[in-house]
C-alpha cells in the first residue's frame, strides 16, 4: 500500500466566506462543492496546485482551531503580497532558532497557518 495524499478537513462556520478567503486571499481554487439539500451544511474541496483542503460546515466533521504548517519558497514575498490583499498577520516574518523563517495568520474560523522557509 502507498499513501497518495492527505487531505485535511477544516470545520468552518460559513463555507462561502471561507471560500472567498482561501481563493481570493490565499490563491486556492475550488475543485467541487456538495450540499445534500439547499438548507444542508455545505462542503467544499479547494486546492493550490496538488495541495488540497476540505472545508466543511458539517457538525462533527473536520477540526476546529487547527494549526497548519505551509512550507513555502519565500516568506517575505508571501507576507508582502498577502498584506497588500488585506490579510492580517499575527506574527510578521522572523528567523526562528530551529532554522526556519516563519510568519503566521488565522483564517476566518481561527485556524492558524504558519508559513515557513528554510534559512540554513
Amino acid at each position: 500500500m502507498k499513501i497518495k495524499q492527505f487531505i485535511p478537513t477544516l470545520r468552518v462556520k460559513d463555507a462561502r466566506k471561507s471560500e472567498q478567503f482561501y481563493c481570493e486571499i490565499l490563491g486556492f481554487s475550488k475543485e467541487w462543492e456538495h450540499q445534500f439539500t439547499a438548507d444542508s451544511p455545505l462542503m467544499l474541496s479547494i486546492h493550490f496546485d496538488e495541495h488540497y483542503l476540505f472545508l466543511s460546515e458539517h457538525q462533527g466533521t473536520g477540526g476546529n482551531d487547527c494549526a497548519i504548517y505551509m512550507r513555502i519558497d519565500d516568506v517575505d514575498t508571501f507576507y508582502k503580497e498577502k498584506i497588500a490583499l488585506g490579510l492580517t498577520f499575527e506574527m510578521a516574518p522572523v528567523d526562528e532558532p530551529w532554522g526556519m523563517r516563519e510568519a503566521s495568520f488565522r483564517d476566518p474560523d481561527n485556524h492558524r497557518f504558519i508559513v515557513g522557509m528554510d534559512i540554513t
